[in-house]
C-alpha cells in the first residue's frame, strides 16, 4: 500500500509536536515515532479500523489524544487528517 498525506497533515502533526515538546523535550518527537507505527498498522490492514464519515476511517493513537483520519482507494492510503480527539471533527469533514 502507498500511503499519502494531504499538505495540510504536515501542519496537523507540526502542531502537535510543537505542543508535546513544549510539555516535555524530545515528547514531540516520540508523538511522530508513535504517528509513523501507526502509519505501518493502517497499511497492514486498511479496513481493520472503525468508519468515520463516508469512506473516512479512523485509527486511535496509542499513549496519545489523537486519531488519524483516512481514506483507502485501491492501493492508496490517503491520510486526511490527525485529529486531537476533543475537537470536532467536522472541521475535517472538506478535507476530502
Amino acid at each position: 500500500m502507498n500511503i499519502e498525506l494531504l499538505p495540510i497533515v504536515h501542519t496537523d502533526l507540526e502542531m502537535a509536536m510543537a505542543y508535546y515538546d513544549s510539555q516535555s523535550a524530545g515528547l514531540g518527537d516520540k508523538f511522530y515515532h508513535a504517528f509513523l507505527c501507526s502509519l505501518d498498522l493502517i497499511a497492514f490492514s486498511p479496513q481493520a479500523w472503525s468508519k468515520s464519515e463516508g469512506a473516512t476511517q479512523k485509527f486511535r493513537l496509542s499513549n496519545y489524544p489523537y486519531t488519524i483520519l483516512y481514506v483507502a482507494v485501491d492501493e492508496t492510503i490517503l491520510i486526511t487528517g490527525v485529529l486531537h480527539q476533543s475537537r470536532d471533527p467536522r472541521y475535517f469533514q472538506n478535507r476530502y
